[in-house]
């Protein structure tokens, strides 16, 4: 429902694991700023991050937008 209202995929997916930003952010390493920014489509995460946002929500790499 939250790709209808307009989130992005990555935030839909983090509210869908019932993980704040913080929470996220803290378990791959990033600040929470960074992820907001990834988020809102400011950043582009890189590979690594990618990789460590499908594991810590456990999901297949390629829901994770480049």
């Amino acid at each position: 429902m939250e790709i209808l209202r307009g989130s992005s995929r990555l935030k839909a997916l983090r509210n869908w694991r019932r993980l704040t930003q913080a929470e996220l952010a803290t378990t791959i390493g990033v600040s929470q700023g960074f992820l907001s920014d990834i988020e809102s489509n400011r950043r582009k995460p890189s590979a690594q991050t990618r990789a460590l946002l499908a594991k810590a929500l456990d999901i297949p790499g390629q829901w994770i937008e480049p």
